[in-house]
């Protein structure tokens, strides 16, 4: 999936990035085993791109146990 940060906290309501906010999304990640990127497969934080980035979610690489 690829979308806009700006876009991903529009749909949930939100037009700022909170610690909260951040705190779910990473969690939601987790449990969803998925792992952000910038465009050209660079891996990266939430928190820490503008919010005006292209972000791709893709299915985390790392072996979790079942």
């Amino acid at each position: 999936m690829r979308i806009k940060l700006r876009t991903l906290l529009k749909q949930y309501g939100y037009r700022r990035r909170s610690a909260k906010l951040l705190e779910h999304l990473e969690q939601c990640m987790a449990f969803y085993q998925l792992q952000p990127y910038l465009r050209g497969g660079i891996p990266c934080k939430m928190s820490e791109i503008s919010i005006g980035e292209m972000v791709v979610f893709r299915l985390s690489e790392e072996e979790h146990p079942s």
